[in-house]
């Protein structure tokens, strides 16, 4: 959109300063500039006594422009590739395909420690549901033998 200010001027070649922000797509007809004086204001220097400051779209705007929509225009393009009953990938990431294998070999490492190097979790426990972590846990104490008030007796709780 093109916006325009006007203003007479008695004195040419005096600088003015106009109280609007500064952008590169502002021209001036009958002066020189516009110039940032800066970041509210900016500055003309007349040469006829009207002055006409218009803010236009540059052809950096439109080249801006027709690139979005060509961007826009290929990402529908590209859209309309993808059928919509396409499965989604089901494979899990490496990572966690490395990670599962890292800790099979772990397992795997402490039964042979233990003296049961062939033995498997589904051996050893009678399904792979059964299967142990690989880790242990510590026993949790419940909140409710923590924060309680000692026996009136004043015996030990068991």
């Amino acid at each position: 959109t093109n916006s325009a200010i006007s203003f007479h001027v008695s004195t040419l070649g005096k600088p003015v300063v106009v109280n609007v922000p500064y952008f590169p797509n502002w021209s001036a007809s009958g002066a020189v500039g516009p110039i940032e004086a800066s970041p509210n204001f900016m500055v003309v220097i007349p040469t006829s006594h009207t002055v006409t400051l218009t803010y236009g779209t540059t052809a950096v705007d439109w080249v801006g422009r027709l690139l979005t929509l060509a961007g826009l225009g290929s990402l529908l393009l590209l859209r309309s590739d993808v059928s919509p009953d396409t499965a989604p990938i089901e494979a899990a990431p490496r990572w966690v395909s490395a990670l599962s294998e890292m800790l099979e070999r772990r397992r795997r490492l402490q039964r042979e420690r233990e003296g049961h190097p062939g033995q498997t979790d589904s051996d050893a426990n009678g399904s792979p549901e059964d299967a142990q972590p690989p880790f242990t846990t510590s026993p949790v104490t419940p909140m409710n033998t923590i924060f309680t008030t000692p026996p009136a007796n004043g015996e030990p709780r068991e």
